[in-house]
């Protein structure tokens, strides 16, 4: 199942649920993706005394090893020449009953490439009852070759979204290493208030996503595996990108979270965004900042 037009040719996996190829002009900006952005590795208030038990349910309700199930995919050509592809699908623990989420995302690419993405998320059962839900979007997997992160929102250090005062908002770039900021215990980190973030090669090649998100780039899917900086385990061959609706802030010591600041974990989610591949040489999309 996919869509093509002038030197470009999409592929959605039918089991997978999401685009397995993006192939634009002799490149794939995308490994695969994109899939439910739901878990964050714990960031140091969460493993606290007064974040413990929380943390724990996290993991004991299977938010860090969330699987998705495909329940059905619909395609019909519309009138205004996009290919729409619309997937339902199901994300739970392999080893959990009782707590899942049903999800919805509605594809539709367009003759110029761009893959315009509404996604309607709301959690079931036992992860209703979280106090709140690490975060709440999307993510990608962008071959590695792609390590230069540049973004449009807060920088050009980690911030959230009660963790943003100093943090102007700008254009900024990064290597997707220059990311990860470096805790006694790995822990998650994010620029808030992004309008589009790309992942490119040193041409500028690529892909870039828009919207109103909470961005980051990692070239470690595992953070929360490692118990010292030096145990980490690169990603083989590719990187993550973050495209959060929402994420929950840091709160403060010995505060937990406040109300506003937290992803509802009883809420439904409807939001879009749009996904649009980079042929190099976007002077657009050049950083004026460097981390």
């Amino acid at each position: 199942m996919g869509a093509s037009g002038e030197d470009f040719q999409y592929t959605f996996g039918k089991k997978e649920g999401m685009l397995t190829s993006m192939r634009v002009a002799g490149r794939e900006p995308l490994r695969s993706g994109p899939e439910l952005d739901a878990w964050r590795a714990p960031i140091g208030n969460e493993r606290s005394d007064w974040g413990t038990a929380e943390g724990k349910r996290w993991r004991t309700l299977g938010l860090d090893r969330l699987r998705t199930t495909v329940d059905g995919i619909e395609t019909t050509p519309g009138d205004d020449g996009t290919v729409p592809v619309t997937v339902r699908s199901t994300a739970a623990a392999p080893d959990v009953t009782g707590a899942s989420f049903g999800q919805t995302v509605a594809n539709r690419v367009d003759g110029a490439g761009q893959v315009r993405i509404r996604h309607q998320v709301e959690a079931r059962g036992d992860f209703r009852t979280l106090s709140c839900l690490p975060r709440i979007g999307l993510q990608l997997k962008v071959p590695e070759r792609y390590g230069t992160f540049r973004w449009y929102g807060r920088g050009p250090v980690e911030n959230f979204n009660d963790r943003k005062d100093g943090t102007p908002m700008g254009v900024w770039s990064s290597s997707v290493e220059d990311q990860y900021v470096e805790y006694l215990k790995p822990q998650d980190h994010n620029p808030d208030d992004v309008r589009w973030t790309s992942l490119t090669d040193r041409g500028g090649a690529g892909l870039l996503v828009s919207g109103d998100l909470e961005a980051g780039a990692s070239a470690y899917v595992e953070l929360d595996r490692a118990a010292y900086p030096h145990f980490l385990k690169r990603n083989d061959g590719w990187n993550t990108l973050h495209a959060d609706h929402a994420v929950t802030g840091a709160g403060d010591t010995p505060n937990p979270v406040r109300d506003q600041y937290r992803v509802k974990a009883d809420s439904a989610y409807d939001y879009a965004l749009t996904l649009r591949p980079l042929s190099g040489g976007a002077g657009a999309h050049t950083g004026t900042g460097e981390k």
